[in-house]
């Protein structure tokens, strides 16, 4: 059995004395849907969560989730819970994160203002920052806070990261085989560290968090790609399934689900080199349809591992691999 996702709740116990961030109320904003698939007025169900209903004057927001309408729109200014439509394709990409290294796993809050990644040279964790998504990001500093906890657990190996659509949490697997951690953090700022650890899930490896956070995607050490839910954000991961329907994929690697929970991105060896697919289903709850497989056309000839779909799932983020490092280089549609 690759995954135990519903034992060790109180492993980081010593660690922290808390529990993992509260969920909001069923029915209500960034809550879980009712079990018939609605939400409380002006909300609507996407991918398990409550949204807000897109405004009538909601603008094409260009990937930052700022509304565009006109001044006399009544909806809020920023919608960046609301995901734009999935549609369109990518090809090519701009470097972002021009330093060389052994990214892994990058990831964005929703505005794409931070790049979080782990370093698999150094076994740490790395944090850029920027204040507009047309800039690269500048030099990234440690998140010595999640390294410690790593510390905690022997190290990390091949270490893994994702957070959430809001940038305040943030998903750890310190190695193959480690528990999946989730840390709090109470803002943005600089100086707000990541703290309140706790278990989520007792063994994984590279895990995709959906942007509703009730669903989670990794790659079990026997190889596919796995799937877990929970009902709530401050619930164990459990059920995890082997998707069938993807075992014919060759070594896939780096699962992550767009934000209207249908495609499902990763990376496989190709022809010459690693490539990046995807695949679609009709529901959160569907099959993935083999037909439906997608090559992402992003770096023709060259090697490009661990997709991050962004928030806006206008954008997506990817490592290229050269003679220098792997280096994180995104794509727009």
């Amino acid at each position: 059995m690759w995954m135990s996702w519903i034992v060790g709740a109180a492993l980081l116990g010593a660690w922290n004395g808390g529990c993992g961030a509260s969920t909001p109320a069923t029915g209500t904003l960034h809550g879980p849907c009712y079990g018939n698939g609605t939400c409380n007025t002006g909300l609507t169900c996407m991918s398990s969560m409550c949204l807000p209903l897109a405004d009538a004057n909601d603008g094409v927001d260009g990937g930052t989730g700022v509304d565009s309408g006109s001044a006399a729109d009544s909806g809020a200014a920023v919608d960046a819970a609301m995901p734009p439509s999935c549609t369109g394709t990518f090809s090519g990409g701009t470097l972002v994160l021009p330093s060389p290294s052994d990214v892994r796993s990058p990831a964005v809050p929703a505005d794409e203002l931070e790049l979080f990644y782990a370093d698999a040279t150094t076994s740490h964790f790395f944090v850029a920052s920027r204040t507009d998504v047309t800039q690269t990001f500048g030099t990234p500093r440690a998140l010595t806070e999640l390294d410690m906890v790593c510390a905690a657990f022997g190290g990390a190996v091949a270490p893994t990261i994702d957070v959430s659509d809001d940038g305040l949490r943030a998903y750890v697997v310190c190695g193959v085989g480690a528990p999946l951690l989730v840390a709090v953090r109470a803002s943005r700022a600089a100086s707000a560290t990541f703290t309140g650890m706790s278990t989520i899930a007792a063994s994984a490896r590279q895990i995709g968090v959906a942007s509703s956070e009730l669903e989670a995607f990794d790659i079990p050490p026997a190889g596919g790609v796995a799937r877990a839910t929970r009902a709530t954000t401050s619930a164990m991961f459990s059920g995890a399934t082997t998707l069938t329907e993807l075992a014919a994929e060759l070594d896939p690697s780096a699962p992550s689900l767009s934000p209207d929970g249908l495609t499902l991105y990763f990376s496989v060896a190709g022809t010459s080199s690693r490539e990046i697919v995807s695949f679609t289903r009709t529901s959160a709850t569907a099959a993935f349809d083999t037909t439906s497989r997608q090559r992402v056309n992003l770096a023709p000839g060259a090697a490009v591992d661990f997709p991050e779909i962004a928030p806006s799932c206008r954008a997506i983020y990817f490592v290229e691999a050269d003679a220098t490092g792997r280096r994180v280089y995104v794509s727009r549609r």
